[in-house]
């Protein structure tokens, strides 16, 4: 769920993606460099983590599966830059694996 705030201190609520898939962590940021903030999660109950692309709208977004192959992604989610190629990348920590995942 998220709530966008109208400027004015007052928050709607609105709905990006819904699943029952165990989210146990999301993070904000523009993992496609178009300048929008998009929304990645993990998926404890799908082994995955998935991220949904802002499509330029406020309450637009377009699901993409990034990975099935996390055994039970739990604890941590993290959108960095880490090989300096000016692409965002993603972490994902398995306690359950005892794993970090990019």
């Amino acid at each position: 769920m998220m709530y966008l705030n109208d400027g004015y201190e007052s928050f709607t609520a609105s709905e990006a993606h819904c699943c029952n898939s165990g989210i146990v962590q999301s993070v904000v940021a523009d993992v496609d460099g178009d300048m929008d903030m998009d929304i990645v999660w993990d998926a404890y109950w799908e082994n995955a983590v998935l991220w949904a692309e802002n499509d330029g709208e406020a309450e637009s977004f377009t699901p993409h599966l990034v990975t099935t192959s996390v055994q039970r992604p739990y604890a941590t989610v993290q959108v960095v830059d880490l090989d300096g190629d000016d692409d965002m990348d993603i972490v994902e920590a398995s306690s359950e694996a005892d794993q970090v995942f990019w």
